[in-house]
């Protein structure tokens, strides 16, 4: 297990880490807004906003700060393009893409700009245009692909077009971003995400958003309690 004394939350919006805070509060010693101390380890919690240019923005503020955790986790909702995993699951993303960054052609397929080499696929820190997390500190959770999209998927084209294109378990809209500030500045990082939804055609009816943060935020405090332990 990694040893860590300085623990860094990351999340969109402040809803989706709701619980998690509010444990922290009743928990733990405050030493400033949004970042606690519990038996010597400092929990930190960033709140980005939603998308990728909120997440990178904040993101690169904070590491060009100079601060540097030793442990940054983005936690958050995602959309599972796989039927089979079971909404409320709680997975570790290990490699991630922005998948939306391109060219729709007349066709309706779509080209990225690594296909269209405008970036080469391997440069630093991608490896064949993903995002690929070594990290091994998320064992306990289920290993899955997602990708990064700037407007989530409601309709059947762009839909299939995704799934051809990338094959991944899921979509959210701010972890490839967060991924890349993590590696560009040598910061250990996880990406865990409770499925709240399945990529489909748009019905909020079927997703199970509270149930979601729940899971997530269980699987969040046991992480803290874990790195707290003397």
């Amino acid at each position: 297990m990694l040893m860590v004394n300085n623990l860094l939350f990351v999340v969109a919006t402040p809803f989706e880490i709701a619980p998690l805070h509010t444990w922290l509060e009743e928990s733990t010693k405050k030493v400033a807004d949004n970042i606690y101390n519990m038996k010597g380890l400092t929990i930190t919690i960033l709140v980005t906003g939603v998308g990728t240019f909120n997440m990178s923005f904040q993101c690169g503020k904070l590491f060009g700060s100079g601060y540097k955790p030793q442990l940054a986790v983005n936690a958050g909702l995602a959309g599972s393009f796989d039927t089979a995993l079971e909404l409320t699951t709680v997975v570790n993303v290990y490699k991630d893409t922005f998948a939306d960054v391109g060219v729709y052609e007349k066709d309706g397929s779509f080209t990225s700009i690594f296909d269209l080499e405008l970036i080469k696929p391997d440069v630093i820190p991608f490896k064949q245009g993903w995002l690929e997390n070594d990290s091994h500190l998320a064992s306990f959770l289920p290993n899955k692909t997602a990708i990064t999209v700037n407007a989530t998927s409601g309709d059947e084209a762009r839909i299939k077009v995704l799934k051809d294109k990338y094959n991944a378990d899921l979509e959210s809209m701010e972890g490839a971003s967060f991924a890349h500030a993590c590696q560009m500045s040598s910061i250990p990082y996880l990406q865990i995400r409770a499925l709240s939804n399945y990529v489909e055609p748009r019905n909020r009816m079927n997703w199970k958003i509270d149930q979601s943060i729940a899971r997530l935020n269980e699987v969040l405090i046991h992480m803290v309690q874990a790195y707290a332990a003397p």
